[in-house]
């Protein structure tokens, strides 16, 4: 992780795994670009996930991307090159970690921000330019006085 600029690595287990997982591609390119080419390609997912899900119960195979989902892929492809395959590889353990940690041992689900722990650590983010992001327990907070 000798490339990778970070303030400190983040608590949860699981985004740290990420952190880790992600400065894998940062060797040969900018650390925010591949930050965010990964949040793409999480986007791509979650955006298929409930397709992908339904598809597979009753074929057995994955469905077909939309046209924008397939086009994010192609963009995403395009941007890695020959390094591709490694970084399909990578950004696929990265999700893996990410989806897992969405749930407790009992398969219940965790609301937690994960990805803004996963920011905080993997960049500089500047309170000048107004960068930072709220902690989970005062964004909860702050749900519950205006409900």
């Amino acid at each position: 992780m000798a490339n990778v600029r970070q303030r400190e690595m983040p608590a949860d287990p699981a985004c740290k795994e990420i952190v880790k997982t992600l400065a894998e591609l940062c060797y040969s390119r900018r650390q925010d670009d591949v930050f965010d080419l990964w949040l793409e390609a999480v986007d791509a997912l979650m955006t298929m996930l409930p397709a992908h899900a339904e598809s597979v119960a009753k074929t057995g195979r994955p469905a077909q991307d939309t046209p924008e989902v397939a086009e994010t892929w192609s963009r995403i492809k395009r941007r890695f090159g020959e390094e591709w395959p490694k970084a399909e590889t990578i950004f696929a353990k990265a999700w893996t970690l990410l989806l897992d940690s969405a749930f407790d041992e009992d398969g219940k689900p965790l609301y937690e921000d994960r990805l803004g722990a996963i920011y905080m650590a993997w960049s500089f983010p500047s309170a000048g330019h107004g960068q930072f992001f709220t902690p989970m327990e005062i964004a909860r907070m702050m749900a519950m006085m205006t409900v």
